[in-house]
């Protein structure tokens, strides 16, 4: 990619995680940089702060929602609530499990997701002519549309906008001001 990026997985840890896995070695083999907490927090270190240091340092975050990662009391939840926070709205979800499963926090139902449910049925039992390894490419492909190519979508957006709006420059109307312009000397002439 023209702009790798900090990636940070928010994940629940149960039968999901191969896929998640996958997605983190695709990216890191793209060149991006993935948070993932089992590589980045050691042995008797404050997995709290390293999990805050792991969403602050990062661009986006990337949320897997299965009904383990969204259990009260849980840990996804409030890296979800931090990452919309630090991110700007630069969450994304994948759905791993059917939504009627998933008690998603109410600040994320409105963004859109990477359906990846029935994963584990098209990696055991995959349909005619579908391998898992296809499925699997193309929904990477599909993240990747959403990762690598926001910026440069909103980046040519504002190009198209200004190209096509031509906003005017009031620089002589400003000009046209300046000469009667006296600033506060006149304070500073009272006072004295």
């Amino acid at each position: 990619p023209a702009h790798p990026l900090r990636i940070f997985f928010s994940y629940g840890h149960d039968k999901n995680r191969e896929l998640v896995d996958r997605f983190k070695t695709r990216l890191e083999q793209r060149g991006h940089q993935v948070w993932i907490d089992y590589k980045e927090i050691g042995t008797w270190q404050d997995w709290k702060g390293r999990i805050t240091q792991g969403i602050y340092d990062s661009d986006v975050t990337v949320a897997f929602l299965s009904a383990h990662a969204m259990r009260n009391p849980g840990v996804c939840s409030n890296e979800i609530a931090m990452a919309l926070d630090r991110h700007a709205g630069r969450v994304y979800r994948v759905l791993l499990e059917p939504q009627s499963e998933i008690l998603a926090p109410v600040t994320i139902t409105n963004l859109q997701w990477l359906d990846l449910t029935g994963w584990h049925d098209i990696r055991n039992k995959p349909a005619a002519g579908v391998s898992f390894d296809a499925w699997f490419e193309s929904k990477f492909q599909e993240m990747l549309g959403v990762l690598e190519g926001e910026g440069r979508q909103f980046h040519g957006d504002i190009d198209l906008l200004q190209d096509t709006l031509r906003p005017l420059t009031f620089a002589s109307d400003i000009v046209r001001h300046v000469s009667r312009f006296i600033g506060r000397e006149w304070v500073f002439t009272e006072y004295e």
